[in-house]
């Protein structure tokens, strides 16, 4: 028991098992049992980026005029995105060639009539905090959304994943969430 709590703190739970020489799945359900979890931020690495301020400042251009900067629900999860949308799908893959990770993916959404096809370039995960923090002194008109996106980040990495949101956490969320809402729709009471 020793043994597992100390090698818990130190590496993955897969390394874990493969030094004690028992199932991943074994050393998962006994620490559920025990009630032990790490924090997301533990558990889950950040993706660092090297990118240039000129690339940064671009980035954050293209996030203010055409982008959103949000908290939104995917299976169940909040989660911190960043979106781009774009009919030009050589920005799409300069995007692309920029920022990449298993959490980044591009929809495509079909032409509406006299339209063309628009494509949505999405960043999105806790995992992208230095990203977002990068961009911040660049942001302008969406800059109060990402310190909420960021402020969230970091309390969410402190908790354990099967942690409830926090009061605040929840209070970010709804004020990115009015922070959206377009100025016609505001004046109209939209929520």
């Amino acid at each position: 028991m020793q043994t597992l709590l100390s090698l818990y703190g130190q590496m993955p739970l897969k390394e874990v098992a493969q030094q004690m020489g028992v199932s991943y799945g074994a050393l998962r359900w006994q620490l559920h049992q025990m009630g032990i979890t790490k924090p997301i931020g533990q558990v889950n690495a950040l993706h660092h980026l090297d990118l240039e301020p000129t690339v940064l400042a671009y980035l954050a251009g293209l996030i203010d005029g055409e982008g959103t900067v949000s908290i939104r629900k995917f299976r169940g999860k909040w989660k911190p995105t960043v979106r781009i949308a774009n009919t030009s799908m050589v920005l799409i893959a300069w995007l692309e060639s920029k920022i990449t990770s298993p959490s980044v993916g591009v929809e495509t959404r079909p032409a509406k009539r006299n339209h063309s096809i628009s494509y949505m370039f999405n960043i999105i995960g806790l995992a992208h905090l230095p990203l977002y923090e990068s961009l911040l002194p660049y942001m302008v008109i969406k800059h109060r959304q990402l310190q909420l996106v960021i402020e969230y980040c970091y309390l969410r990495r402190a908790q354990s994943k099967d942690d409830r949101l926090t009061p605040r956490q929840m209070e970010a969320i709804s004020e990115v969430r009015a922070l959206n809402i377009k100025p016609l729709n505001r004046l109209n009471g939209a929520t």
